[in-house]
């Protein structure tokens, strides 16, 4: 029996918690469930709540729920002005050591270096792996897109509360930078899913071990459904509201789809529509205008039956790792085209399993979005190679032996 603990970003499978409603998020639940099924793991997971009556066991896993520390109003000044890492994590620690001495690992498993988890390495001789998910640093370099400086951005709103929001968001950034660089330096091995995390590891920490470790994801995509080509083109999209998220190249894209291309199509992002107006009044561009209709948040059923029946995922993203939205898609048979960045070209061989294109390219994306509509046997190609890829890819059954396998190589 190895006794894991997990340090999550999210609560997982604990029961007294409502999902933040994102699309991409699950996976890490999804793991839990298939992991919790093999007999040899004994399983506790640790993550932030803003209540916490202690812990507890549900379904043979133990849960602690550790709440956030209270900041003084000097502590706040500081993470602003006179911002240190360590300041940043060392009111944490407690609650970290809390938990470990009493569930007492045999391995810790860390979800994401954007947390502040990673620093329970600090305080335990535990072999510790870290989880790559995004990685802060290369997606701070590509925040703004080419049509946005940073000043502009700071300045979209007059409103001095606006304006200060900014403030803070490009601060946090900032902050979040420097401490995801000071823990990958500290954490010696890392489970990741793309030669593109695999490099950016390595380049902060020459020294980091590297495991390859696929994701389990929502339930609903891997129900067997025959994906259908619908009679008008109709182009499915997520998108966080992030601008690095490329919602500027939707409205770029589709302004080209039907003013070149005279094309009658209908697109549908899911995701929540943070800076909307803003993007819409650097491009020019309203929604509304080119066909583009914003969903709002899209539950697991809404997103699967949309890509089931849609001609193409387009993923427009200036940085990415591993999109899991990419992955769904590619699971149900969606064919999808999708920006060349980050790891991306790890889901994709461009022109068999989907289309790679450069970012903010707009030209080309529609190109290929109408291309796919346009030839149904080139469509159903990609669709049929794209599915056994990510079946293949993301397979229960593997993942979670090959996460076993690397709790073991970490107690040798």
């Amino acid at each position: 029996m190895i006794k894991v603990l997990w340090f999550s970003r999210t609560s997982s499978c604990y029961s007294r918690t409502k999902t933040n409603g994102y699309n991409g998020g699950g996976w890490i639940s999804s793991l839990e469930k298939e992991l919790t099924k093999c007999g040899n793991i004994q399983l506790g997971v640790a993550f932030m709540s803003r209540t916490s009556k202690g812990k507890e066991i549900q379904h043979g896993v133990t849960y602690y729920p550790m709440t956030y520390p209270k900041k003084t109003l000097g502590e706040k000044w500081k993470y602003f002005f006179n911002y240190t890492v360590e300041d940043e994590y060392k009111p944490y620690i407690a609650r970290f050591k809390s938990v470990v001495e009493d569930f007492c690992p045999d391995v810790i498993h860390i979800f994401g270096s954007e947390s502040l988890f990673g620093f329970v390495k600090l305080i335990t001789n535990t072999p510790c792996v870290l989880h790559i998910q995004g990685i802060l640093n290369p997606y701070k370099n590509a925040f703004f897109p080419p049509s946005v400086s940073k000043e502009s951005y700071m300045m979209r709103s007059l409103s001095p509360r606006k304006i200060l929001q900014s403030y803070r968001e490009m601060i946090t950034w900032r902050n979040s930078c420097l401490r995801e660089r000071a823990l990958i330096k500290i954490i010696d091995n890392y489970i990741g899913r793309t030669k593109w995390d695999e490099i950016i590891t390595k380049t902060i920490n020459p020294h980091a071990r590297y495991f390859y470790g696929s994701e389990i994801l929502r339930p609903s995509f891997y129900t067997e459904a025959q994906h259908k080509c619908p009679e008008q083109m109709t182009i499915i999209s997520t998108s966080s509201g992030t601008l690095y998220k490329g919602l500027d190249l939707i409205l770029k894209t589709a302004q080209i789809l039907k003013l070149f291309h005279h094309c009658e199509f209908k697109w549908i992002v899911f995701g929540n529509t943070d800076n909307l107006r803003y993007i819409e009044k650097m491009t020019g561009i309203a929604h509304e205008d080119v066909n583009v209709d914003m969903a709002g948040i899209g539950t697991e059923e809404d997103v699967y039956n949309a890509l089931v029946n849609a001609t193409a995922f387009a993923h427009p993203s200036y940085i990415d790792n591993s999109p899991n939205a990419v992955c769904e898609a590619q699971l149900v048979g969606c064919p999808v085209v999708a920006t060349d960045v980050g790891g991306i070209k790890s889901l994709i061989v461009d022109g068999e399993t989907g289309f790679l294109i450069p970012a903010n390219d707009p030209y080309q994306m529609a190109w290929r979005l109408k291309q796919l509509f346009e030839n149904r046997s080139l469509a159903q190609a990609i669709s049929q190679k794209g599915k056994s890829q990510a079946k293949e890819r993301h397979n229960k059954e593997k993942i979670v032996n090959e996460l076993i396998n690397v709790y073991k190589t970490l107690l040798k």
